[in-house]
């Protein structure tokens, strides 16, 4: 353990030192000690550290371990189904076995100690929680391709109804180019590369111009200013609606009032070489958390917060590799309804609004 703890943890002989503020105190303490050469709690300390500090360190990484597995148990969401038969998990998303990780050049690799049952039992239970999260990944995908139709080869919306001229579309009549499908094409591609193209060629078929906003989530360029969103019929038939977004109006959009905006606008600075835009529009994004949800504009307008938004904070802390709150991750996947769909909409209390979005599934997706 000392010779992975030395490789795997920078400092870590640096960080189980007691800190000398701490002996100072120790030392400082007024102790009256019985006759006799017993030594003080500072000195009875030291000599303890010295004597057994290979056992105290493994003492303390069991402490970090057990930390971590009450953390976990914290932080993982109510209402989660955790347990997923085997036949139903994707390949892809099956947990594989780590390679053991070599010793350091020179120094023996020592004969690995005899494991108690309690030992495995915990090692057990913490590999369980942190599961989870591959639980609920895989539910994703499989709402998702649920509501893939492979006739129009496109996903489409999980729930609610449009009228267009007079005439009424399903939520499975309804299928949207932009932001659903091109999302969803890509956050599907390491879980389900067939389906993913399958839309990739469909959005090609159509032949449409970029959004000039949700592009920039993969790689390409969008304007320094957005515009105000168009919501476009593309097709329609009887038998179902195509529609797309896009972000090419001649109304300017006060976009840095807006959580998925500023991400939106970091991502393309980022690609612009800007570093230090895109920090600053990230942090602008991120002061936005109010420990619940991103409290932008339009969560203050409509009174509830929404899904999509944790989702991109999420995704550009990665790209920009930016610290944030664990706690946004679990709020995110606490919206998953128990289809396996993100909610677009939770409210000021945490409570899931609505049904799930495709949008804010695929965005969720992203991140892994």
């Amino acid at each position: 353990m000392d010779i992975r703890l030395k490789q795997e943890v920078p400092g870590y002989w640096e960080s189980v030192k007691p800190a000398p503020a701490f002996l100072a105190r120790l030392r400082g303490l007024e102790l009256e000690s019985p006759p006799g050469r017993i030594p003080s709690i500072a000195e009875a300390f030291s000599a303890l550290w010295l004597r057994h500090r290979p056992a105290l360190a493994v003492g303390l990484s069991v402490c970090l371990v057990v930390a971590l597995a009450v953390t976990v148990f914290w932080i993982v969401p109510p209402g989660v189904e955790p347990i997923i038969a085997p036949a139903e998990v994707p390949p892809e998303l099956q947990v594989q076995e780590k390679r053991d990780v070599p010793p350091e050049v020179g120094i023996p690799a020592p004969e690995p100690p005899p494991v108690a049952r309690e030992a495995v039992a915990v090692d057990v239970e913490v590999a369980a929680l942190l599961d989870v999260r591959e639980q609920q990944i895989a539910r994703a995908v499989r709402f998702l391709r649920a509501h893939f139709d492979p006739e129009v080869g496109l996903i489409h919306r999980s729930e609610g109804a449009t009228i267009v001229n007079h005439l009424q579309y399903r939520h499975d009549q309804i299928f949207w180019l932009y932001p659903d499908n091109l999302v969803a094409s890509y956050a599907l591609d390491p879980f389900d590369a067939g389906m993913a193209q399958k839309i990739r060629e469909t959005l090609r078929g159509y032949d449409q111009p970029p959004s000039r906003l949700f592009e920039v989530l993969f790689g390409e360029l969008i304007p320094e200013e957005i515009a105000k969103a168009r919501q476009v019929v593309i097709d329609r038939e009887p038998e179902f609606l195509i529609m797309a977004e896009f972000h090419d109006s001649r109304y300017p959009l006060s976009w840095k009032d807006y959580g998925d905006m500023l991400i939106y606008q970091s991502l393309n600075q980022h690609l612009r070489g800007n570093r230090e835009k895109a920090r600053k529009y990230f942090d602008q994004a991120y002061s936005m958390w109010d420990g619940k949800g991103i409290l932008d504009a339009e969560a203050r307008e409509k009174n509830r917060y929404a899904s999509h938004n944790p989702a991109l904070i999420l995704y550009a802390s990665r790209v920009l590799d930016m610290p944030i709150s664990q706690q946004i991750e679990a709020t995110l996947w606490g919206m998953q309804n128990p289809g396996g769909g993100i909610a677009a909409y939770f409210d000021f209390e945490g409570d899931v609004l609505g049904p799930s979005c495709i949008k804010a599934t695929a965005m969720a997706l992203l991140i892994y």
